[in-house]
């Protein structure tokens, strides 16, 4: 589940356009264009008609799948590795072969007249929905087609191509990407989707003629980009093993580096669709992401985000554990950077809670945790699979603030579960009060089909509604902020408010602070005072001298 208070803008980075024509030095672009100039074949074992060519001063090859003559090419996996002939592979799926979808000329702008031949020049806009590891997955595609030679734009309506990267936690997020899909169509722009949505759902109404890539195969998102740009399309859904972390990225905010730990999660919610698109549980070696780690603090990022569908069941599958890791990233890190882990869910921190105190106390760690409870009920726990209690709960968040003291709890809570009757909803609203959570994500239930909860007996929608109205009313009744006016805190600013003319930054207990937009303070960290506080953020100035005392 997403909602971490990552969602702030991300004006401070450069426009996509610039940052992808300096993609030269984003990690790994010399290994991708060198691997890149390898010929391809196809199916026939013919070698593809376009050859080397020169983009942006870098090498690119024509990358062809089978089929790209008369047919659409329907891939559940594809092996295109050169000098070899084009099978399905691994036993993921069979490769389905249908007619193709002609590139349309009718109206609006022609395709075969707008998109230039030679593959690598087009325009292509990414867009990305929902969690942190899906930001982390869209950087990584961003990153490929900008080494490709692919030039990114921040408009749809400027582009030849769009990747739409999805997300299937809720039906909004779910209906904005079919709503770009439309509109996408409606401007004969070919489109790629991505992300969970077309994984856990390779039926979906609507996708019948744009191209597909699965969540564990962005690594080969130019290929599928360019075969939407010819007209084909293409399918590409089969498990496989992880994306190398060693991929060429472009991330939004060039001050963060978000770093997936794993794919896919041990638990089997009733209400998620997860699970459907991320499968099992699959963790990267920790060699893998503290080389991850070096290079992003070598490009100058200042924060790492350590980001999963669950961050503590890290490493179960490979016989090690989230603190194992931990420790090992914060010794690797050096005195400017700051360490944020992501989401968890309880039952897998419950054991490690005071090892992760210690942790989160740090000086290079933000003292954060999201940490979803979804009800203060067990009943609703119970038909929810959350596999812990209420207690359970409680008896981390006792733990993290004993030993961590001013540690940041962010929680989510879905509102008018199947079944969940009033006396199950007071037992929500009385562990909010109890704990006073600073961030909280408030959500009504969305059935999501397929799901075991889409068939259960719903709550009325009127009374979905009530629920979320008293519990958003008992969040706002109080703030967290109080009596922080005039203290000093160290400050780690990261990007530029797109509302207002603030530089925006976080203070160990990742606490937003505005202060007056000075862009020299980006991926820098100072002393600020507080002048003021709301229930959102603090506003500051930044001090000119450290002050005894500060924090």
């Amino acid at each position: 589940m997403a909602g971490t208070p990552a969602s702030s803008s991300r004006a401070a980075a450069c426009s996509l356009a610039a940052v992808a024509a300096a993609a030269v030095v984003v990690t790994g672009v010399a290994l991708y264009m060198r691997d890149s100039k390898r010929s391809r074949r196809g199916a026939g074992g013919k070698e593809s008609a376009g050859g080397v060519v020169e983009s942006e001063g870098y090498p690119v090859s024509s990358v062809a799948l089978s089929g790209c003559g008369e047919e659409e090419v329907d891939l559940e996996d594809f092996d295109v590795s050169a000098g070899t002939e084009s099978t399905a592979s691994g036993g993921v799926g069979e490769v389905k072969v249908g007619k193709r979808r002609r590139a349309s000329v009718e109206g609006g702008r022609g395709r075969e007249e707008a998109v230039g031949d030679v593959p690598g020049t087009q325009k292509v806009h990414v867009r990305t929905f929902g969690c942190s590891h899906n930001t982390s997955d869209g950087e990584f595609m961003m990153g490929q087609l900008a080494a490709y030679g692919y030039s990114l734009v921040d408009s749809l309506d400027d582009a030849d191509v769009v990747v739409l990267n999805s997300c299937t936690v809720k039906n909004p997020s779910q209906d904005a990407f079919m709503t770009l899909v439309k509109r996408a169509e409606g401007l004969q722009v070919p489109v790629v989707a991505a992300g969970c949505v077309p994984q856990a759902d390779r039926a979906l109404p609507g996708l019948e003629n744009v191209s597909v890539i699965g969540v564990t195969q962005i690594d080969r998102i130019t290929e599928v980009v360019e075969e939407a740009l010819r007209g084909n399309i293409i399918r590409l859904l089969g498990k496989k093993k992880l994306p190398s972390l060693d991929l060429p990225k472009i991330r939004r905010n060039p001050f963060v580096e978000i770093i997936p730990l794993s794919t896919g999660c041990l638990g089997a919610c009733t209400y998620c669709k997860t699970r459907h698109a991320r499968g099992k549980l699959g963790s990267y070696a920790s060699g893998e992401i503290l080389n991850r780690v070096q290079r992003a603090i070598a490009e100058g990022v200042q924060q790492i985000w350590l980001t999963s569908e669950d961050t503590g069941a890290y490493g179960l599958d490979i016989g090690t554990d989230i603190v194992e890791l931990l420790e090992k990233v914060v010794e690797s890190l050096p005195p400017h950077a700051m360490l944020r882990l992501g989401m968890t869910n309880p039952p897998y921190m419950l054991k490690h809670a005071e090892a992760l105190a210690r942790i989160l106390q740090h000086d290079r760690v933000f003292e954060f945790l999201h940490v979803p409870v979804q009800s203060g009920s067990d009943p609703v726990l119970d038909a929810m699979k959350r596999e812990y209690t209420v207690g359970d709960f409680d008896l981390l968040v006792g733990t993290l603030r004993k030993h961590a003291g001013d540690v940041t709890i962010a929680t989510d809570i879905i509102c008018g579960f199947p079944g969940e009757t009033e006396e199950d909803h007071k037992a929500s609203l009385e562990l909010i009060e109890r704990h006073r959570f600073p961030i909280l994500n408030i959500s009504q239930f969305y059935a999501r089909p397929g799901t075991p909860a889409a068939s259960m007996k719903r709550v009325h929608s009127r009374e979905v509604k009530r629920r979320s109205r008293e519990v958003t009313q008992l969040f706002e009744s109080y703030s967290t902020n109080e009596g922080r006016v005039g203290k000093v805190y160290k400050v780690w600013f990261s990007e530029t408010s797109s509302k207002s003319p603030h530089t925006v930054g976080h203070t160990k207990q990742f606490v937003k602070v505005l202060v007056d937009r000075d862009d020299s303070l980006l991926g820098q960290s100072r002393l600020v005072r507080v002048d003021a506080v709301s229930k959102w953020h603090l506003s500051a100035h930044v001090l000119q001298k450290p002050e005894v005392g500060s924090l």
